[in-house]
């Protein structure tokens, strides 16, 4: 593959496609193995992504690693559908602990195919005159200009303010038995229509640390003032994060940190990056235990601080004293719940055998009112998703009877929603969507951009299973983000 620097993004999207549809068709003509199209295909999404990305470090320099289209080719692409693919030729004695199968199979490479392809349109899109075109409207909107604040220094009563009803979410959270996955299945169904905003207030807390670690990494001079709110928020978000019972709520504290010093003085956190593996080894060590006692124990009160807490202890007890010598290493544990290759096959075979039922969730309809979900309540929508549709492909497509939820990976998403287009356009939008907010937000120097920016920042890296949930979320938290930066930042 020819040098970024010489080959257009139009000519280099081609080129990969035409590569990508040779090795798709040999192998379903039967010239290739499954495992040999696996490995090529993995090989070539990786280097177009690399070719991609070293394009954007030289066109597109500024903080280009908080680049949402360079972010969501690490994340959701490489570690998703790439790096991680060397999982499936491990032994199989080692990967039958962990419950992955093995090999490639035929429908693996048909996922790949349209992983590869979904690369390509985002990039595309990245790059094409309408995005640049929308990117150069909002960065030079004068709606924006005059809203967003330019001065770091924030509110103390308003930080007071987000920790009070964060803390406050959450205790009622868990409460009401819906805190993280010490939740309660009947109560989350139960409670669907509260339990989304308890979700948004919930992540006050997190917006909060973002404000005090901006503060806190500025590139002039730090204040005491902002010191103790910056270490005082990290340590309630982390703690809260063992709450939750999400190793990722658990990490995801550090890499705020991170991502907070690298925009605000450009280099590189290694402090921050050895520390967010040594964070998910030790959510590891505590989480998972925690939900194995979490359904051992019949009377098991999620509704209780104390008693989430305390299970949380003893299972960390208990288990290390038992042992780990037959468990596998934290590191295949993280490969394979980052890999979604296997698990978002099956949606494709499932697809493609005409195996869909006709009460199954509307993908495509779910899409286009998604808008709607995000500003009306469920009251006017009774038909509005109960975000299980993580329960309803392990149950029906995987056919495994049991309360856990699984990501199907947004392709199979899109593939269920309008096939081979679907994905092609899902991606296309994304592309576009990622080079807006760069040019409006992340080129910005005002303390008030980095505030929308990394609140959608996650929406647009770490693209969800659900894809009718981005458009939620970019259409719910974009004014939101706005309208809270102005009350947080003096002027």
């Amino acid at each position: 593959m020819r040098s970024a620097q010489t080959t257009p993004p139009v000519a280099s999207g081609f080129l990969t496609g035409f590569a990508g549809l040779a090795i798709w068709a040999a192998h379903v003509s039967g010239f290739t193995s499954a495992e040999w199209s696996l490995i090529l295909l993995s090989t070539l999404l990786v280097g177009y992504l690399l070719v991609e990305i070293v394009r954007v470090r030289r066109l597109h320099s500024t903080r280009w690693l908080l680049n949402p289209v360079v972010m969501c080719s690490v994340l959701t692409f490489m570690l998703g559908f790439g790096l991680t693919n060397f999982l499936y030729f491990l032994p199989a004695e080692q990967l039958a602990r962990i419950g992955v199968q093995p090999g490639a199979t035929y429908w693996m490479v048909n996922l790949m195919a349209l992983v590869l392809l979904g690369a390509i349109s985002m990039w595309l899109a990245y790059w094409s005159a309408f995005a640049a075109a929308l990117g150069r409207k909002f960065q030079r909107s004068r709606f924006l200009d005059r809203l967003l604040r330019k001065d770091w220094n924030f509110r103390p009563e308003m930080m007071v303010l987000l920790v009070a009803i964060s803390l406050t979410s959450r205790l009622i959270a868990i409460r009401l038995g819906v805190y993280g996955y010490s939740s309660d299945v009947g109560r989350l169904a139960e409670m669907g229509g509260i339990t989304q905003y308890l979700s948004l207030t919930d992540g006050l807390g997190k917006l909060a640390l973002v404000v005090a670690a901006l503060r806190y990494f500025s590139p002039t001079a730090r204040s005491l003032h902002a010191a103790l709110w910056f270490w005082g928020l990290l340590g309630y978000e982390i703690l809260f994060g063992f709450f939750s019972g999400f190793k990722s709520q658990v990490a995801m504290p550090l890499i705020i940190a991170g991502v907070c010093m690298y925009m605000r003085r450009g280099s590189l956190p290694w402090r921050w990056v050895v520390l967010v593996p040594i964070a998910i080894s030790a959510a590891y060590a505590v989480i998972e235990p925690f939900r194995t006692a979490r359904f051992q124990d019949e009377a098991f009160n999620g509704a209780s601080l104390t008693y989430i807490a305390n299970t949380i202890i003893k299972a960390y007890l208990a288990d290390d004293m038992a042992g780990t010598a037959n468990e596998p290493s934290t590191t295949l544990l993280v490969t394979a719940r980052s890999n979604l290759l296997q698990i978002g096959s099956l949606g494709i075979e499932y697809a493609d055998r005409g195996l869909i039922p006709d009460n199954a969730p509307d993908f495509l309809l779910n899409i286009f009112l998604a808008p709607f979900y995000a500003v009306l309540p469920r009251a006017l929508f009774e038909f509005k998703p109960q975000g299980n549709l993580g329960s309803w492909y392990r149950t029906e497509v995987m056919g495994i009877n049991d309360i856990t939820s699984i990501a199907m990976s947004p392709f199979t998403y899109l593939y269920f929603a309008g096939g081979i287009i679907a994905v092609a356009l899902g991606f296309f939008f994304i592309g576009v969507i990622q080079r807006a907010v760069t040019h409006a937000f992340l080129a910005s120097p005002k303390a008030g951009a980095a505030i929308p920016f990394l609140i959608v920042l996650p929406t647009l890296v770490a693209i969800d299973s659900s894809y009718y949930s981005i458009i939620i979320s970019l259409v719910r938290y974009f004014p939101i983000a706005l309208f809270l930066q102005r009350l947080i930042y003096r002027r």
